[in-house]
């Protein structure tokens, strides 16, 4: 840790990334989220879209996915510096 911030080395990127997997895998709700979103992305494909609005569609579906994703990763490292200022 550095001037307060949690530095993201590639042990503690392995471990995310493993505990990513493992939830979902046996996650129950995650699972049937994961089930849903592919449903969504194949009725979604079949829709008849102008190029133009779906490029807007696919730009937002993208962006929503990215926060997500950053979100994670900040919240994850967020909970190891926690347990660390616990010890």
């Amino acid at each position: 840790m550095i001037n307060g911030r949690i530095m993201f080395n590639d042990d503690n990127e392995r471990m995310r990334e493993k505990s990513l997997r493992q939830i979902n895998m046996e996650d129950e709700d995650i699972i049937q989220d994961n089930s849903d979103l592919l449903e969504l992305e194949r009725r979604y494909e079949k829709m008849d879209i102008p190029y133009k609005d779906r490029r807007i569609i696919d730009d937002y579906i993208a962006c929503i996915i990215s926060r997500g994703e950053r979100m994670e990763k900040l919240v994850y490292y967020a909970g190891v510096r926690d347990t660390e200022n616990i010890k």
